[in-house]
């Protein structure tokens, strides 16, 4: 009589129930996940000051992600039909036209759908769609606790005046053949100065590394600080990416170097004992005044 081998057990699944949120949109928004491996929950939440939802979204899904090992075999349940269709019916459209639309715009949201493609890399992971506020346990627990997150990025009235007597830095970059320049606009006391530098070959990531180190040393260390820039790479960066590089000895979750390593390096060490809030923005006064800078259009080069 042949042998037979034991069956073996089919690898167990991880569940993820994703949800974002951003209210008003765009305003003050959270994410969330909640993971259930081998019947152990384990629930993540982050959120920013200024977002919409639909990046809420990504990001809820992109964290999760992140945080397991690439073996493992993954179903992600959300409820964001922006989330889901982007991962099975577009993304692969967009990175083959350079991530523009089939209206040939460029791809809303870029920076987390490539993050999130990175994160993909080597993974088997169904996408779920499930109804959002229908009785789903885990789904309600995933938008209960995204909204907590969201919380705590509303001011309450009055936390603008607050921070009145402390600083406040619009940073801008231009990267072109002709040139590489950051800028900076910074308020004090209602005193406001402007600079720029120039760095030869540089991207408009570094660069606008370079603006905010600027800013970091030439204010005072014991006065708070909120830095006012529209890149992305630069608020996500410190916001979630940060301390992931530096506890992971400088590399990504895909284990690459991570790029501009020296700047980041530095922005770590000036932040480490003060007061500084990041904030993105699509545009304000300041901030063109910052990028119109940058571009060369006005004031002074350092």
């Amino acid at each position: 009589m042949p042998i037979r081998s034991p069956r073996k057990n089919p690898p167990a699944v991880v569940e993820i129930y994703t949800d974002g949120s951003a209210s008003p949109n765009p305003g003050p928004g959270g994410w969330a996940a909640v993971v259930v491996e081998a019947g152990r929950r384990r629930d993540l939440s982050g959120g920013e000051a200024h977002t919409t939802n639909n990046r809420m979204e990504l990001r809820a899904a992109l964290e999760a992600l992140q945080v397991l090992p690439r073996s493992k075999q993954i179903r992600v349940h959300t409820d964001s039909q922006y989330l889901r269709l982007g991962i099975t019916e577009y993304l692969a459209d967009w990175e083959r036209t350079g991530w523009k639309t089939r209206a040939r715009q460029p791809v809303a949201n870029q920076d987390l759908w490539q993050a999130l493609v990175e994160a993909l890399a080597g993974r088997k992971v169904t996408w779920v769609w499930v109804r959002g506020h229908a009785g789903n346990p885990l789904n309600e627990a995933a938008d209960q606790l995204a909204q907590k997150a969201a919380s705590r990025y509303r001011q309450p009235p009055g936390a603008a005046r607050a921070h009145a007597g402390g600083c406040n830095a619009y940073l801008g970059a231009s990267a072109s053949s002709l040139h590489a320049r950051w800028a900076a606009v910074l308020e004090c006391r209602g005193a406001k100065t402007a600079a720029s530098g120039e760095v030869s070959g540089s991207t408009a990531n570094a660069l606008i590394l370079h603006a905010a180190l600027y800013v970091l040393r030439h204010s005072a260390h014991d006065t708070p600080l909120t830095v006012h820039a529209s890149a992305r790479y630069l608020v996500d960066g410190v916001a979630h990416s940060l301390g992931r590089w530096r506890t992971n000895g400088w590399r990504t979750t895909a284990g690459s170097p991570v790029r501009h390593r020296e700047l980041w390096e530095a922005i770590a060490q000036s932040i480490a004992k003060r007061e500084v809030r990041w904030v993105w923005e699509a545009s304000s006064s300041l901030l063109e005044e910052a990028e119109a800078l940058a571009a060369g259009r006005r004031g002074k080069r350092l």
